[in-house]
């Protein structure tokens, strides 16, 4: 018993060692006497050693910074015949070896290129044993498609990589053979995302003009939830709820716009940094109860798979518009649109994602889903009388549905 523990144990203090072995910290300070932490952004990686001192000893370091995980999980298969679990965890554990090194007071590089060099691996080991070719050529004809629009929306890789990592870990969830795979793909990219996000924050990229509202745009992203409700409970069940919270928010709407005394206070900070309402939201219908009224339609007016597009256009494409609006939106197309081209191209991107992992879940046709993704875009670029929020899921809704009952 004690030996299986150190035999499963050994391979993942290996992961450990090999991961924590830093070149660009030590080939700097062996080759050039210097210390890179001392240089630069002080990261003891390969970008920063190219930029400080050349791009032939910043090569060396990648190709070892880019394969050290994927030797640590090879040691634990063919030396140690270890089982997926900690072969994934071998793996993982080089990662924490290059971001806490025991010799530098556990203060290392960010392991991107080695978290990296894993999830290449994966994708290509999943690409090769479990995706059909028809598959694969849509699965890159899509991120290629989403990377582009993402790159002409913002011009920024950093949101690019927070973004599109994700997708592809996606992807390869619907693929991946064991557990321990998928667990290890959920790290992976929680760790480049996270470390995506440090270099946004860096850039003073924000969620938010004001972080009293926040919380808004991601409250669109509860929408989702409906789907989740329907698969428990039957569809007027879920219409029951989602009608109950559209009367509550119009009975709130009518009751601060006759009261004026509400009206000042919901528009006021009702916590520490939370404020309920916008100012372009006095004297109005708010935007909660447009928003509840658009999922409620959806809802009631058409076929579950479409339901669940015209909320993923809604919320997720919505939510992404919006915060690419407000870091990167330069261009109005219309004078009197709300949006820009570059929270546009965003949208579209989103939409088409909502599109394809739809059509990989077996949910919707891909080509049904494209129609509803591209319509959903126009509704959104085109000012009208109408909001976004309802404007988005109605018109994109109705056309998939026209087209649907045109085939069956």
């Amino acid at each position: 018993m004690e030996n299986t523990v150190l035999l499963y144990l050994l391979p993942i203090a290996i992961g450990y060692l090999l991961g924590s072995v830093l070149p660009g910290y030590l080939l700097p300070l062996w080759m050039k006497n210097v210390d890179i932490r001392t240089l630069g952004d002080g990261n003891p990686g390969t970008i920063n050693v190219k930029r400080s001192i050349g791009l032939s000893l910043a090569l060396v370091i990648a190709a070892y910074d880019l394969t050290k995980g994927l030797i640590s999980m090879l040691i634990a298969y063919r030396l140690f015949n270890a089982p997926a679990y900690i072969v994934a965890l071998s793996g993982f554990a080089a990662i924490l070896g290059h971001k806490f090194p025991f010799y530098l007071k556990f203060r290392g590089g960010r392991g991107i290129a080695t978290t990296v060099g894993i999830f290449i691996f994966l994708l290509a080991e999943v690409t090769a044993e479990s995706m059909p070719v028809h598959d694969v050529i849509a699965a890159l004809c899509y991120m290629g498609v989403y990377a582009i629009l993402m790159m002409a929306a913002t011009h920024d890789d950093d949101f690019l990589a927070v973004t599109l990592l994700p997708i592809a870990g996606g992807i390869l969830a619907f693929y991946v053979r064991s557990f321990s795979e998928l667990a290890l793909v959920i790290a992976l990219i929680g760790m480049i995302s996270y470390e995506g996000s440090k270099n946004l924050r860096h850039k003073m990229f924000v969620l938010a003009k004001d972080r009293r509202t926040l919380w808004r745009i991601f409250a669109r992203s509860l929408a989702m939830l409906v789907i989740f409700l329907g698969l428990f409970i039957s569809k007027e069940a879920v219409l029951l709820v989602v009608g109950s919270l559209l009367f509550l928010f119009f009975a709130i709407d009518v009751l601060r716009m006759t009261i004026p005394r509400l009206e000042t206070v919901l528009h006021g900070e009702v916590l520490k940094d939370v404020k309920l309402l916008q100012e372009q939201e006095k004297g109005t219908i708010s935007s909660y109860t447009i928003f509840l009224l658009g999922v409620f339609l959806s809802l009631l007016l058409f076929r579950p798979p479409v339901t669940y597009a015209t909320l993923g256009f809604l919320s997720i494409g919505g939510m992404t518009a919006r915060i690419v609006d407000i870091n990167y939106g330069k261009t109005r197309l219309f004078k009197k649109s709300k949006t820009t081209l570059q929270a546009s191209l965003a949208f579209l991107g989103v939409c088409l994602s909502v599109a394809y992992f739809l059509w990989i879940a077996k949910i919707l046709s891909l080509w049904i889903g494209l129609i509803g993704a591209c319509v959903a875009t126009l509704a959104e670029i085109f000012p009208s009388q109408l909001d976004d929020d309802l404007s988005v899921p109605v018109v994109s809704g109705a056309i998939m549905e026209f087209v649907l009952r045109l085939i069956t």
